[in-house]
């Protein structure tokens, strides 16, 4: 049986999602499609392993993002769609951490055979993949299907709720979350959730960073604004 991917395209334009979309169907592969890096942040909150980012509007964002996405999903594909005659923009496609950078206006038929060798590839690093002892031993991994947290010390069961805040803490700018987009995170309210209820979970998941060797400061609260996750985790 086929490892399932999650595939995610981020891209306003309908003509480029349509074409993408008629890729993916043809190697029978699901994608989900979101229309802003902004909507990223606010509604994503599975794992990725193929991430498609449009460029070719607001590249710096999208440059961003994908360094982030480099980050915290190390074993992700990323595909950048930039302008194919702007080579700086290639270039920063590239040192963003993209595995192809490529055009909006692609040849469907060079597109089936790239896209099917990459999915292949992403299916047998997802299914294959053993950290060595020498990540291990230095890295944070977040198991999407265990929904556990490993370190060099343990590894740990996580609530649905710890997961979603590790993930999202992971992938945010800076590491950090409001409160504000905590609640929202969670699809709760300062009433339905008062604020003793909220530190206390952060305080559990605190603990669970610390048994798995992240120290006492891998998660401190920032005055005035929120949360700031102070260690790197990998999202596996």
């Amino acid at each position: 049986m086929e490892f399932n991917l999650s595939v995610l395209l981020i891209s306003n334009q309908p003509a480029l999602v349509d074409q993408i979309r008629a890729v993916m169907a043809e190697l029978g592969q699901d994608m989900d499609v979101l229309h802003s890096m902004d909507a990223f942040e606010d509604e994503f909150s599975t794992h990725v392993h193929l991430c498609l980012l449009d460029a070719t509007e607001s590249s710096e964002a999208a440059f961003e993002l994908t360094a982030r996405l480099r980050q915290v999903h190390p074993l992700a594909g990323l595909v950048c769609i930039t302008n194919p005659h702007c080579m700086p923009k290639r270039v920063q496609a590239w040192k963003s951490g993209a595995d192809l950078v490529i055009g909006p206006n692609f040849d469907t038929e060079e597109w089936l055979p790239m896209m099917a060798n990459l999915l292949q590839r992403l299916r047998m690093t997802q299914q294959t993949f053993v950290p060595s002892a020498k990540t291990s031993s230095r890295t944070l991994e977040l198991h999407s299907q265990q929904r556990s947290l490993s370190g060099p010390d343990a590894e740990v069961p996580l609530t649905s709720t710890e997961y979603l805040l590790l993930q999202s803490l992971a992938r945010a700018k800076e590491r950090t979350l409001a409160l504000w987009q905590i609640y929202e995170l969670l699809g709760k309210t300062e009433q339905t959730l008062k604020k003793p209820a909220l530190e206390a979970q952060l305080y559990r998941l605190r603990k669970k960073l610390r048994d798995c060797g992240a120290g006492n400061q891998a998660l401190k609260a920032v005055r005035l604004k929120g949360y700031q996750l102070c260690v790197s985790i990998w999202i596996r």
